[in-house]
């Protein structure tokens, strides 16, 4: 009875580790579809079986039931995640290094500190399913701290470039054969103080290459953006530039894909630079930027591609197209005061599909333009779609 309750103490356990594993994961790569959290507790749960089952072949084949688990966190991450192949493998790879680097430690401890050869305590159902639990909890303590410390956009930074990614896997793929190459310990039947003192430090020293393997990826990774953010965006509003903008957009239109442009156009801003100052112009435009940057905060590209105009694009259709506008009509009409002096700004937008026959990012923008030109003749502060438009104002192909 008393080891049919450790032996569901550890499964609850591991469960719990894998659960986090997985929400880990899930800061790196995206999961396949939306109603993933069952389909992660019933793989989290079968991983947990099927590694307490392994107690039992662990004596026989370190080896390869280390290489059976490691399969199992392969099949996880694959099952449940979207995303290059490398990067999916390098995320297997860490769950399972976290694992075998913790149990190299602790059982190397309780070996030493009760004078036996691991042989011999992986032997005795007790003391092995004690020490398992032991090492779950402590790696699902690291995971939850691991999560806790790290923000989200530290982990998507890992995936974000490919060379990055390959070196990672190639660390992590290292790692891993050292620590599936020294499973063979598990089998010998003698004890020997020093050589059992060199696993602890061997299983901590993993641990730390690891975690410091982690730690630079991610920290290169966040120095590359900001030296890419400073050549991609400009420096009043932090948006994209306009040379940027229109690089990507075009990459989007050459998918084939349904898009959307919205080109916004400040109404009387040239008003607020001749009454108030370039530099109350200047917060005007941050201030806009912020509040475009609010309503379209699910847009692939906000750029600013002149002094008061701005694009926004969607590389899929925008059902809520109407009401995003509405926000814009709302939050970007304000009114500035010096003294007697008031001058209030409003938005212009031309929005623009993408066709069947748009093939450049010069094409849909003439498109945008042509309806912004409409909603300013309209009286400015509305909106226009170029489809909407009568054919004769279309311009000719």
């Amino acid at each position: 009875m008393e080891l049919y309750l450790l032996n569901l103490l550890f499964i609850l356990a591991h469960f719990n580790n894998n659960v986090l594993f997985s929400i880990l994961i899930s800061k790196i790569l995206k999961f396949r579809n939306k109603s993933h959290w069952g389909t992660v507790y019933v793989l989290s749960l079968i991983i947990s079986i099927c590694i307490n089952f392994s107690a039992y072949t662990i004596t026989i084949s370190p080896t390869v039931t280390y290489v059976f688990l490691t399969l199992l966190y392969v099949l996880h991450v694959f099952i449940l995640f979207e995303g290059s192949v490398l990067l999916r493998l390098s995320c297997a790879f860490m769950a399972i290094i976290h694992l075998l680097s913790m149990s190299a430690s602790i059982w190397a401890v309780v070996s030493l500190v009760g004078g036996h050869s691991l042989l011999t305590i992986s032997s005795n159902p007790t003391y092995l399913i004690i020490i398992r639990v032991i090492v779950a909890t402590i790696c699902s303590t690291e995971m939850g701290l691991v999560l806790r410390n790290t923000s989200p956009e530290s982990f998507q930074l890992i995936g974000r470039n490919h060379q990055r990614i390959k070196m990672l896997f190639l660390k992590l793929f290292f790692l891993l054969i050292v620590l599936i190459a020294n499973s063979s310990f598990f089998n010998e039947s003698w004890f020997k103080r020093e050589i059992f003192l060199y696993q602890v430090v061997f299983g901590l020293c993993m641990i730390g290459v690891f975690y410091t393997a982690l730690r630079l990826m991610i920290q290169y990774e966040a120095t590359d953006k900001e030296l890419t953010t400073q050549v991609e965006c400009e420096g009043l509003t932090g948006l994209y530039n306009k040379m940027t903008t229109e690089k990507l957009i075009s990459e989007f239109i050459e998918t084939k894909q349904d898009g959307v442009l919205f080109m916004v156009d400040l109404d009387n801003f040239k008003a607020i630079n001749d009454n108030l100052g370039h530099d109350k112009g200047d917060q005007v435009l941050q201030e806009m930027a912020t509040e475009l940057k609010a309503i379209f905060a699910d847009a692939d590209v906000i750029g600013r591609v002149g002094g008061d105009e701005f694009i926004i694009y969607f590389k899929t259709s925008v059902p809520n197209l109407h009401d995003k506008v509405l926000n814009v009509h709302k939050n970007l009409t304000k009114t500035y005061s010096d003294g007697h002096i008031n001058v209030t700004v409003s938005a212009s937008l031309g929005i623009a599909n993408v066709m069947d026959d748009t093939t450049t990012f010069k094409e849909l923008y003439r498109f945008a333009d042509i309806a912004l030109y409409q909603s300013k003749k309209r009286g400015k502060n509305t909106f226009t779609i170029y489809n909407d438009i009568t054919p004769e104002l279309h311009p000719t192909k």
